[in-house]
């Protein structure tokens, strides 16, 4: 998930209800594969 995924994401969680706080978590928890590694890139490309 990269930052324009990320953005899109947000604002989906906004719409359903959730919190700024929550929505956060939520994305955190969805960046990370298995290992807790982030999926994406710093230069913002997918991996």
């Amino acid at each position: 998930m990269c930052l324009e995924d990320w953005i899109e994401e947000l604002l989906k969680l906004y719409e359903k209800g959730y919190v700024f706080w929550e929505a956060l978590e939520i994305i955190k928890e969805r960046m990370e594969d298995e290992n807790g590694k982030t999926i994406c890139t710093k230069e913002g490309k997918r991996t």
